[in-house]
């Protein structure tokens, strides 16, 4: 009996040992998810430049200048639940946005929604939002 009680401790600890290597190892960080991201369009390229200590540099197609103000436009971001939070200021517009991303298996990221009143939106349909590659 003693025996099968080693034998069955031993086990459950390389399990929580796996699962707890595996959930590090997917668990997005400021250094895993800092860089530079890029959004090709018809339309121009957005990109961001998400750098480790949380500011961030926000550039969209020349034709948008007069609605958003000049680019780069400036801001920061957060990693809260699992998912990228994205602030921008809009001096042009005197208003901030906060955008809500998801961060992809694959490195890439979505936008999913934004924060209105501090309040997330409903979740968007897979359809909407757009996606950024990473280049880095």
């Amino acid at each position: 009996m003693k025996n099968i009680d080693t034998k069955s401790l031993i086990i459950s600890a390389l399990i929580a040992t796996i699962m707890f290597l595996v959930a590090c190892a997917t668990t997005p960080t400021m250094n895993s998810v800092a860089g530079v991201y890029d959004n090709a369009t018809s339309n121009g390229t957005w990109r961001y430049i998400l750098m480790k200590n949380g500011d961030l540099e926000d550039y969209y197609p020349d034709r948008l200048e007069r609605e958003y103000g000049p680019s780069p436009g400036k801001g920061h971001w957060e990693l809260v639940d699992g998912q990228l939070r994205i602030t921008i200021k809009r001096e042009q517009k005197d208003q901030t946005i906060v955008r809500i991303l998801r961060i992809n298996s694959d490195g890439s990221i979505k936008e999913i929604g934004f924060l209105y009143d501090g309040k997330p939106t409903p979740p968007w349909p897979e359809n909407k939002g757009a996606t950024l590659n990473k280049r880095n």
